[in-house]
């Protein structure tokens, strides 16, 4: 639950679209209340093509642990490309799994401005990720205070940000 490596396995399959294989079965040890986050990659060559994270329990519908995550401060930087589209670059340098990552756009009312486009949202980044996330803007593009927009970060034990646009 931590971020600490427990197991690691590479499959090396060729699939059709839309086919369905049975790889291995996961087994979690029988400790007492754990909670254990798994990362499975589709990749394609060096280039992750899908990405999803579980977390499971060993006892049955039993997530309370979560809380026992420590508090983490992630680094955000927002790179615009070009009118109303944005690339958001978001890391997680500690050795603490940041869980349930949400990003939104706010105006200065703290309203949530809508509609706005994230390639990627209510994610997880293990310690040491980092991620792009792409920011499309352009149906706000004539927003009356579009300079006040910001980023808000937000997530399970990540503490609060706020980045101006």
């Amino acid at each position: 639950m931590h971020g600490k490596l427990l197991s690691e396995q590479k499959n090396q399959v060729s699939l059709n679209a839309h086919d369905v294989i049975l790889l291995n079965k996961i087994m979690l040890s029988r400790g007492n209340n754990e909670i254990f986050f798994i990362r499975l990659q589709l990749i394609d060559i060096d280039k992750v093509i899908d990405e999803n994270l579980y977390w499971l329990s060993n006892k049955i519908h039993s997530y309370e642990k979560l809380n026992e995550l420590e508090k983490v401060v992630i680094k955000t930087d927002v790179k615009k490309s070009d009118e109303g589209h944005s690339v958001i670059e978001i890391s997680n340098p500690t050795s603490e799994t940041a869980f349930f990552i949400r990003l939104k756009i706010m105006n200065a009312k703290d309203e949530l401005v809508l509609p706005s486009f994230l390639t990627d949202n209510y994610f997880t980044l293990l310690p040491g990720d980092e991620k792009q996330i792409g920011l499309d803007l352009t149906e706000t593009i004539n927003h009356p205070r579009r300079d006040e927009l910001k980023l808000v970060i937000e997530g399970w034990n990540v503490l609060p940000a706020e980045i101006k646009f």
